[in-house]
């Protein structure tokens, strides 16, 4: 048949309110009489009849549910509605889900509420709350606990009228101590109480008897509203930990290429010009540190104090690579090396809030509040001993960071970064055969000046001295040296030159320097690259001029001190050798030289001899006599002649108390050019320097370099 639009419409609206109510209330009577109207024959006028009333009681059919209930096919606790299915909740917190509890019978009922758990996890401490505003939140102070309305030890929603409904709130924590990707979930199992007595007009019972409700199915037993499980995933924080980040506040691009000396880059190891992305720290932009992957590699400069502890500053980033906001404890590194120190601060410089971690009730600095994808920057301060003044080599220091979500339930790191110094340290000195060198001086290096120098380390019979040294890189980068050396030298002629010390290696293997090493251009000789733990043999030579005056003289020895110095080409780190010395060997001669007037004479004409004697020594020379006697080598002037007179000069002139003296026949030492004796008695005349001015001849007096005696003495021809 057709039906119009409208009368459609009527019917399933009807329908509709059919299926919805909850039928006629339990005890209300239904009445029945019978009624007729018909004429009166007998009068002819309208007449009627009732019948006998029948009565009929109408049954309690008592009936509940709560809703939502996940009672599609397959349903389990694994998946619930999807508004009851919670993912990223965090250990220790509070959840809360509305049910609605509806009487969909026909007397009042009072539904008891208790929990089904998960087969796999267990929620404790499950409350039940009126859900006062409706909003599905607990709200406390708000929404009001349910309580035992009926005496029988099990909280319950009190009474609900047919066709009334409450919504109510299940509330549970999550346990602090939930495992990342575990689930919890609960049921809110209801079982229902009725009273049979309920009679219409009657004021809900706000107690009922405990008369339960039976399943609608079969009549008997209890009806038992299950299968409204919630289920919540407990968050898994996802973490990456790393070196500074451009794009974090406080950052900086990682981009450089470290030192363009042309000698090592620290942060790319040994290769000179390594692209290795580097930034420096921000406290002291002296100190490269290299970026690779979540490790860091700092190289600091040395510095002139070796006992305050050094430091270096990290700059390192955490990306939230999770899917909630979340704060990360910066847990203390582990395994640090003695005496070496961590402390937090933000990518400003400031400390950082100090949280507890509930896990193990410690406090910790915190980074808080960091949304998803997010990146911030934070420092790593490491203080450590300073190693400038160390003798064994040194280990790199590593400080493992690791930081901890505030969103899981343990103290345990959930990502860690790797930062590391290499400090530097040199040991420059004396060659050994073991890696560093020796506190104490090599042998005296005794030179001979006005001979041919030699690479001969082993060779003191030249003008060259030749010292072995070791270049000791007990640090913990790789790094080249440069090399200065020099010493003061007295010369033979009055006041003094800087020798400067040459560089060389040996490159032939013979055990003798043969390799010049490069000079720079300030002049610094400039080693290879040393690599860390290793060591470079060099040998500081020095050549000594040919007019250097002689530090040893008659036993007694005044060295000269080499001043050698090592200073890292990336460190900084300086080094110094200074107790390494050089001996200056006497060498040269007297000149000695005599000339005459006249080379023919009668007897009674004078000769007039002048003696020139010179030092020319490269020092001094004590006890100096300038002699005439017959019997001395060829002279027989006396013999053949009378001494007439004498008179002595010196070159550099004489210096008070320094005195010209005179002593005729080995008598006493006298100032007077005129003999004590006869003329004709004098057979020896001796001349000579009275340095001292104490008026006589000593191993103290002592003749200068280059300086000139010169002796005038004439003789009368017998």
């Amino acid at each position: 048949m057709n039906l119009s639009r409208k009368v459609l419409a009527l019917m399933v609206a009807l329908a509709a309110g059919a299926a919805g109510a909850a039928g006629t209330t339990a005890g209300t009577v239904i009445n029945n009489q019978a009624s007729a109207t018909y004429t009166d024959p007998s009068t002819s006028t309208a007449a009627s009849t009732v019948s006998n009333t029948v009565s009929t009681t109408v049954n309690p059919v008592p009936n509940f549910t709560i809703t939502p209930n996940d009672v599609g096919p397959g349903a389990t606790q694994n998946a619930p509605v999807p508004a009851y299915d919670k993912t990223g909740v965090v250990p220790g917190s509070q959840q809360a889900f509305q049910y609605v509890v509806s009487n969909t019978g026909n007397t009042p009922v009072t539904v008891n509420l208790t929990t089904q758990n998960r087969t796999d996890t267990t929620v404790t401490g499950v409350a039940y709350y009126l859900d006062t505003n409706g909003d599905g939140l607990y709200t406390p102070g708000t929404d009001t606990p349910l309580t035992d309305t009926n005496g029988d030890g099990t909280v319950d929603t009190g009474s609900i009228a047919p066709d009334a409904k409450v919504n109510i709130l299940q509330v549970y924590t999550v346990p602090t101590t939930a495992t990342p990707g575990s689930y919890y979930g609960a049921d809110p199992v209801g079982a229902g109480q009725y009273d049979p007595t309920y009679k219409p007009g009657n004021a809900v019972p706000t107690t009922t008897s405990t008369t339960v409700v039976p399943d609608p199915t079969t009549g008997t037993g209890a009806l038992t509203d299950l299968d409204n499980f919630n289920r919540v995933l407990v968050y898994t924080p996802q973490v990456t930990l790393g070196p500074i980040d451009a794009n974090s506040p406080g950052g900086t691009a990682p981009v450089g290429t470290g030192p363009t000396d042309g000698q090592t880059n620290p942060a790319s190891g040994s290769t000179p010009g390594g692209t290795q992305p580097t930034y420096t720290d921000p406290t002291n932009p002296a100190t490269p540190i290299g970026v690779s992957g979540s490790t860091q590699k700092a190289y600091p400069p040395a510095d002139a104090d070796t006992t305050t502890a050094d430091k270096v500053t990290f700059v390192n980033s955490i990306t939230n690579t999770g899917t909630n906001t979340d704060s990360f404890f910066l847990l203390p590194p582990t395994g640090l090396a003695a005496g070496v120190t961590v402390t937090y601060l933000d990518a400003s410089g400031n400390p950082l809030p100090l949280v507890t971690n509930p896990a193990d009730g410690n406090q910790y600095p915190q980074l808080t509040n960091i949304a998803p994808g997010t990146t911030v920057n934070f420092r790593v301060v490491v203080t450590y001993p300073d190693t400038d003044g160390t003798t064994p080599p040194v280990s790199p220091i590593t400080v493992n960071v690791p930081v901890d979500s505030a969103s899981d339930a343990d103290a345990t790191p959930n990502a860690t970064a790797t930062n590391m110094i290499y400090p530097p340290v040199l040991q420059f000195g004396d060659a050994t055969a073991a890696l560093g060198t020796t506190p104490t001086p090599a042998p005296d290096q005794l030179v001979t000046p006005a001979t041919a120098p030699g690479l001969t380390s082993n060779d003191n019979g030249d003008s060259t001295a030749i010292f072995p040294m070791d270049l000791a890189n007990i640090g913990g980068y790789d790094e080249a040296y440069k090399l200065t050396g020099s010493v003061t030298v007295p010369l033979a002629a009055g006041g003094t030159t800087t020798v400067t010390v040459k560089y060389y290696i040996d490159t032939n293997a013979d055990g003798n320097p043969d390799t010049l090493l490069t000079v720079d251009g300030s002049g610094n000789y400039v080693s290879p690259v040393v690599p860390a733990g290793t060591e470079q043999k060099v040998y500081a030579v020095i050549d000594i001029p040919a007019g250097a005056a002689a530090t040893v003289t008659n036993g007694t020895s005044s060295p000269l001190a080499v001043s050698q110095q090592a200073t890292g080409a990336v460190s900084g780190i300086v080094r110094q050798d200074n107790n390494d010395t050089v001996s200056i060997a006497p060498t040269g001669t007297i000149a000695l030289t005599k000339s005459v007037d006249k080379t023919n004479a009668k007897p009674g004409e004078d000769l007039t001899y002048t003696i020139v004697a010179k030092n020319g020594f490269n020092t001094a020379i004590k006890n100096f006599v300038l002699k005439e006697a017959d019997g001395t080598g060829s002279t027989n002037v006396f013999a053949n002649s009378v001494f007439k007179s004498v008179v002595a000069s010196l070159n550099p002139a004489v210096v008070a108390p320094g005195q010209i003296v005179y002593r005729f026949n080995g008598g006493s030492w006298q100032t007077s050019a005129a003999p004590t004796v006869p003329l004709t008695s004098v057979t020896t005349v001796d001349v000579a320097y009275d340095s001292n001015g104490d008026g006589t001849i000593t191993a103290l007096d002592t003749l200068d370099v280059s300086a000139t005696l010169t002796e005038t003495l004439v003789v009368t021809i017998k």
